[in-house]
């Protein structure tokens, strides 16, 4: 009976923080959950919307307090705080419809990290069969379109939601991951950096010659004490390789 009391304290608190339900995208080792923060909702303006206007749209819409300016959304996204969290879904298609909006979406947090800024773009990587017309049908099936093929990966491409589409953009991924003429699919993240002041220092300097420009039989000058001396000098950087991995282009 303690348990479970003390289980629904746990879900009331966590539901009044605004932290709601959870959803997943496919990763390289599977699924990595993740969870909607009720309490901050993503946007798009149609481009066409000047910008004062803008502001009169979110004005007019009650529950928005501000637009957070520190966020950095992908696709040209704005991240704003809402004064409730309840009725969370029905609000985000409601906002949607709105004339001078074009896209809503949740915000997300990873459980070990801070937030995920999903937009209106994903990355889908299609089988090594599929020819143009091909992805071009399937991308025209569920409404999607074409960004770009990325340099040097054939098959993988940048996808782009519509309004018409009838999906979340993170709803798009996972089906898209799901079907058999994929590889995989996953949402084009954005996150919010974080930046921090210290000071590096290298422990094991001294220990890595290879680092360092020899001069006569001591390594006591780094590259960046060369430049500007002339334009003839080059620099060569030995480096082991990288292993291979399937986002890496094989040629």
């Amino acid at each position: 009976m303690k348990l479970t009391t003390i289980l629904s304290i746990l879900a009331l608190l966590i539901m009044a923080g605004g932290i709601g339900a959870q959803e997943f995208y496919y990763g390289t080792d599977g699924t990595i959950t993740m969870l909607r923060d009720s309490t901050k909702i993503l946007l798009k303006f149609d481009p066409s919307v000047p910008a004062v206007n803008q502001s009169a749209i979110l004005d007019s819409i009650g529950r928005i307090v501000e637009v957070i300016p520190s966020s950095e959304p992908v696709d040209e996204f704005v991240v704003c705080s809402l004064s409730t969290s309840a009725g969370y879904d029905t609000f985000l298609d409601s906002v949607q419809t709105i004339p001078g909006i074009l896209f809503t979406e949740p915000f997300y947090l990873l459980e070990d990290s801070g937030a995920l800024f999903i937009g209106q773009s994903y990355c889908v990587a299609f089988d090594s069969s599929l020819n143009t017309e091909q992805i071009d049908s399937i991308n025209t099936l569920y409404h999607v379109t074409a960004q770009r093929e990325l340099l040097g990966m054939p098959n993988v491409f940048l996808l782009l939601n519509t309004v018409t589409s009838g999906y979340r953009t993170l709803e798009l991924a996972n089906l898209y991951h799901g079907l058999p003429e994929t590889r995989y699919a996953h949402p084009n993240f954005g996150m919010r950096a974080v930046t921090f002041n210290y000071k590096l220092f290298d422990y094991y300097n001294n220990y890595q010659p290879h680092i360092k420009k020899v001069i006569g039989s001591f390594n006591t000058a780094s590259v960046w004490d060369f430049a500007g001396v002339a334009d003839t000098i080059i620099v060569a950087v030995i480096d082991d390789g990288v292993d291979s991995h399937e986002d890496l282009p094989v040629e």
